[in-house]
């Protein structure tokens, strides 16, 4: 007899953010669609789309619609009515491991879920543990996973390590966008310029903007060298007073939250991309988007060295893996790439390089249909 096919009923906390849980999910969603078809893929939003939220549309099968008592009951009851229709119960967040724990035993199927970074480190709730040793697991990064591991969270011969892909037909090297530049204040010309992508908010400090605007203070740079910090967030005022208070504000532009259809041509910008960011309970990286959107753009990145950021570049190659609470380190590495712009160039062509073999979406849907050849071999024994 044939194996029935393989159909998904796809649980998450939200797909129409600019976070990067939300665009994982949304890359995951259609990579799972592709391998096992579009009709199979039954997809759950808690969270409904927001003004400031994704720009383009995103197809789900229900929302929904918010984070109130209500809207929970809603979610649930949906995910565990339809439950039996489906073999795989995929959830995008360590937080509703239970719920699709209970959707798969409901249907007497299997149950995945996906862990990013700090929600590992950071006590999550117990149910949610539970669920996860008893659950398939896909990581998005090897330090997200050895965590739970090291923790006694997950079995490691059902967990996965699948990185973030980046679209590489949108992010690539090429000239620079005037218009695109003249919209955030920006100017076309061979200065050398740092940028930082992110949200400006309390719960992101552990991307410390604040540790690289220091650093590009203190570090010896041309005078017209320039840093560009774009998000948006109740940090803002902050951060902005902080480069007054250095001197800088008018060598540090504050370029506020840049739409989807913008940041191709806005990572195209810069010389060199920066998120040195730190971990703590609270606060850390999976393997963050942003630096591989720039490396895909043929840009430098600097990282931190303690969280899953580590994995985006390779040191001295593509990019600098720096200590991450060393500021003196940043401002070398500031310093040594504003004086060296062949190094710059040959860091950001092999840094193009590497995505196009390690994280283009075809790499990862080829890496979802292996993980649920995995499942299946697995379930048929």
């Amino acid at each position: 007899m044939a194996p029935n096919p393989v159909t998904v009923n796809y649980l998450a906390p939200g797909l129409f953010d600019m976070g990067g849980i939300a665009r994982y999910g949304r890359y995951q969603v259609r990579a799972l669609r592709e391998v096992v078809g579009r009709d199979r893929v039954r997809v759950q939003s808690l969270l409904a789309p927001e003004a400031g939220g994704f720009d383009d549309p995103f197809e789900v099968d229900l929302v929904g619609g918010g984070l109130k008592l209500r809207h929970k009951v809603k979610f649930a009851g949906a995910a565990l009515l339809r439950s039996p229709r489906q073999r795989i119960h995929w959830t995008g967040h360590l937080h509703f491991a239970a719920l699709a724990l209970a959707c798969a035993k409901a249907a007497r199927g299997q149950a995945v879920v996906n862990i990013y970074g700090l929600e590992v480190w950071s006590s999550p709730p117990r149910s949610s543990v539970f669920a996860l040793g008893r659950s398939w697991v896909v990581s998005d990064c090897h330090a997200t996973l050895d965590e739970a591991i090291s923790q006694g969270m997950v079995e490691p011969s059902r967990a996965t390590v699948i990185w973030d892909p980046v679209d590489i037909a949108a992010f690539r090297p090429g000239p620079p966008d005037a218009a695109v530049a003249e919209r955030y204040g920006l100017t076309v010309d061979d200065r050398f310029r740092v940028m930082f992508l992110g949200r400006l908010a309390p719960g992101a400090r552990h991307k410390n903007p604040d540790g690289l605007i220091r650093a590009f203070a203190r570090a010896r740079l041309p005078a017209n060298a320039e840093l560009v910090i774009a998000g948006s967030g109740a940090r803002s005022g902050e951060l902005e007073a902080l480069a007054h208070s250095l001197g800088i504000r008018d060598r540090v532009k504050f370029v506020g939250r840049v739409p989807d259809a913008d940041l191709p041509a806005m990572y195209r910008l810069a010389s060199v991309f920066a998120l040195v960011s730190r971990r703590y309970h609270g606060g850390g990286e999976g393997i963050p988007l942003t630096p591989l959107e720039a490396a895909a753009s043929g840009v430098p990145i600097l990282v931190g060295d303690e969280d899953g950021s580590r994995e985006a570049p390779v040191d001295g190659e593509t990019g600098f893996i720096l200590p991450s609470r060393d500021d003196a380190a940043l401002e070398a590495a500031l310093e040594r790439l504003a004086g060296d712009r062949a190094l710059v160039r040959r860091l950001g062509t092999a840094a193009r390089e590497r995505i196009e073999a390690h994280f283009s979406f075809e790499r990862f849907v080829r890496e979802h249909a292996a993980f649920i050849e995995r499942i299946n071999a697995s379930t048929a024994q």
